[in-house]
């Protein structure tokens, strides 16, 4: 029995695969450094579940979880709420208040500053027409033809230069900028600010909005870049000038998928906002530091949950905002 053509046909796909060594070696690689993890003493399974590490954890639930208050009035549930409410209002809602401060302002000079830059890092291919060579397209124009928009062609036709006229290193300088700016975290970026500008929240707003604005610049810069090309065509042969038709067919287009990105990076931004605190910053993350510094655990604990309720809230706006941007 012959088998099927179909049957064939998926033998000689299979066997036409293409082959990486270079991806099977990194998969072996990767599946040896888990195996080892895994056998690793300090990374023993049996290391969870020891007699101590259970001890341990009764320990913190039982003890370490309850202010000292509670424990010698022996208040109980109703004890730890009053002195929950008492941190909440003392210090906690304050710095929840300027975690998500730090967090709106980075955004909006990220996501201000990788809109602009986008624009001139956005790359766009023009398509060569096989009856007429790309260099011709300086020629004079035809009767009752738009000079603007020929000049515009013109321009575009230059040898390393983008739809705005200007040189095509400027587009990859940027987007090299914006590669950089991203694969440096918002921890060390801080670090590095705060001996620059001390005793201010600048430093945690300028390490968001570097990093922020270096993944929105590029996502924007993609977003633009595979827009359809119809309206900024038809702008083009009326005659509209390269800033008319990227800020009345690119940018339209493009703004609510910008907006649904700009949205999703405020989440992260928000939970990257409380961390920095570590660094000196006022926010939830320098209270923490604060109370591991006196040992309170029942404070640390608390303060945690505040910054996972604020992270909470920024992604569940998030998620209604990006729902409704997609429905409409």
């Amino acid at each position: 029995m012959k088998p099927e053509p179909r049957d064939q046909r998926i033998k000689e796909l299979h066997r036409q695969r293409p082959r990486s060594f270079g991806l099977h070696l990194g998969g072996g690689l990767m599946g040896g450094l888990v195996f080892y993890s895994l056998i690793s003493p300090s990374l023993h399974l049996q290391t969870l579940f020891a007699l101590e590490r259970r001890s341990n954890l009764h320990r913190f639930l039982t003890q370490d979880l309850l202010p000292q208050s509670v424990q010698r009035e022996g208040s109980g549930l109703a004890g730890w709420l009053a002195w929950a409410w008492n941190v909440l209002q003392e210090r906690a809602l304050l710095a929840s208040a300027q975690t998500l401060g730090l967090a709106l302002v980075a955004i909006v000079i990220a996501a201000g500053a990788a809109a602009l830059l986008a624009t001139l890092a956005a790359r766009e291919d023009i398509p060569q027409e096989p009856s007429r060579p790309m260099e011709n397209y300086c020629e004079t124009p035809a009767d009752g033809g738009s000079s603007r928009a020929h000049a515009g062609a013109c321009t575009r036709a230059l040898p390393g230069a983008n739809e705005h006229g200007q040189p095509a290193w400027i587009g990859r300088t940027l987007r090299l900028g914006f590669g950089l700016t991203r694969s440096l975290p918002e921890y060390l970026l801080a670090f590095l600010l705060v001996a620059l500008l001390p005793h201010t929240a600048w430093p945690a707003v300028l390490a968001l909005a570097l990093h922020n604005g270096g993944i929105l610049g590029r996502l924007f810069t993609e977003t633009l870049e595979n827009v359809p090309a119809g309206p900024a065509n038809s702008l083009r042969s009326s005659g509209a000038g390269a800033a008319s038709t990227t800020l009345l067919a690119r940018w339209p287009e493009a703004f609510t998928r910008a907006i649904s990105l700009t949205f999703y990076r405020f989440e992260t931004c928000v939970r990257d906002a409380t961390v920095l605190g570590m660094v000196g910053i006022g926010s939830i993350g320098y209270l923490v530091v604060e109370a591991r510094a006196r040992q309170d655990v029942p404070e640390q604990f608390l303060l945690i949950l505040c910054g996972a309720a604020i992270v909470l809230a920024s992604d569940l706006l998030s998620r209604m905002v990006r729902r409704r941007l997609r429905v409409s």
